[in-house]
């Protein structure tokens, strides 16, 4: 995930950020799943800081939905006489709008992203799950 996060850059595709929704979502799944093995405090932070990114992409991912349902409906509307000027151009307003709010989220993504990947957030997931296992003493 750290890869292809540090990989975005504005001109990223939005697929790009779906594919690192899909693999936040999973980790995420992950870590809720096990989080009783592991101390709770730090698995707990973990879990907000991949909340948060999360939460972003998520509304990122929504708005690019939105505006592709919304120019296959003025298309549809189009071609088929059904759309007046005053619709066509209510879409239209409708598509800025989200185009702005979109670029609001991918802002967002960077500063998100930055505090997921932060190096005590790497440490803990270095802690708890790439350190070996404790050797079982002989006593047990």
């Amino acid at each position: 995930m750290w890869k292809k996060g540090r990989a975005i850059r504005d001109d990223s595709p939005a697929a790009a950020l779906h594919a690192l929704r899909i693999d936040c979502k999973k980790l995420r799944y992950l870590l809720e799943f096990f989080r009783g093995l592991y101390p709770r405090e730090k698995v707990e932070g973990l879990v907000d800081a991949l909340k948060s990114l999360q939460d972003n992409l998520g509304d990122f991912n929504d708005l690019e939905i939105q505006r592709e349902k919304l120019r296959e409906l003025a298309h549809e509307m189009s071609e088929a006489g059904a759309a007046s000027v005053a619709t066509l151009l209510a879409l239209g307003e409708l598509l800025a709008d989200f185009r702005r709010r979109q670029r609001q989220e991918r802002r967002k993504f960077a500063d998100r992203f930055k505090v997921f990947s932060a190096r005590p957030n790497r440490e803990t997931f270095r802690e708890l799950f790439f350190s070996p296992p404790p050797v079982p003493s002989e006593e047990t």
